[in-house]
């Protein structure tokens, strides 16, 4: 129980000054603009997903691991690059995938129910391309990006004010509410933020859509 939680956190404390304030940063780029840029960083994004499920096929077929989830990394990165759709739908997939998991395992749920609501959450993300099609990178964006700030924050904090970010973590951890909590709120804020900037100019009529950045 809460393991995902605390390996996640406490390797933010652990972070370099320079990687803190670079993963602050990067989740507020993608929060606030993330649409802009979602070619690349939905392949980024995509492509770690195919590193982690290469890590594990390897581990599962003894294979080399460093070599073979290397590889896996490589494809979905070149699939993505030469597709962006292909990023979009993975990077969806693989980002409800991970909630899914993080929000059982903060609730204590059971293994079973743990993986059947990941499997779940995956494959509400693989199909959300085609329900909410223009949106889908504002939303995966949105979310990445809150998750990466508040992971900064943690980074940052233990820079400047340890005492702070180990209060944080360790009442993160014993109340379960409240780094979901923070990330619902974050995301609907950078929903909020990212879809006016869709709209385009209300004088000009002219309205930006992800197309014009994928």
């Amino acid at each position: 129980m809460h393991a995902f939680h605390s390996l996640i956190f406490r390797a933010a404390l652990h972070f370099s000054d320079t990687t803190a304030a670079v993963v602050f940063l990067s989740g507020l780029l993608l929060l606030l603009q993330g649409f802009r840029f979602a070619r690349i960083l939905l392949a980024l994004s995509a492509a770690f997903g195919g590193f982690f499920l290469g890590e594990v096929l390897a581990v599962a077929a003894e294979l080399p691991s460093p070599g073979t989830a290397a590889l896996a990394g490589v494809l979905v990165l070149a699939l993505c690059i030469a597709k962006p759709r292909a990023g979009i739908v993975l990077a969806s997939a693989m980002t409800f995938a991970v909630l899914g998991f993080y929000f059982t395992d903060r609730f204590g749920a059971p293994r079973a129910i743990q993986f059947g609501v990941t499997i779940v959450a995956g494959l509400i993300g693989f199909f959300l391309y085609w329900i909410h099609r223009e949106y889908t990178p504002v939303l995966v964006t949105s979310i990445q990006g809150a998750i990466l700030l508040i992971l900064g924050f943690v980074g940052l904090a233990n820079v400047l004010l340890p005492s702070l970010a180990h209060t944080f973590v360790d009442w993160s951890t014993h109340v379960g509410l409240i780094v979901p909590g923070m990330m619902i709120i974050l995301s609907i804020t950078g929903y909020a933020v990212q879809s006016n900037l869709t709209q385009g100019d209300v004088t000009s009529g002219t309205r930006y859509r992800w197309s014009n950045a994928v």
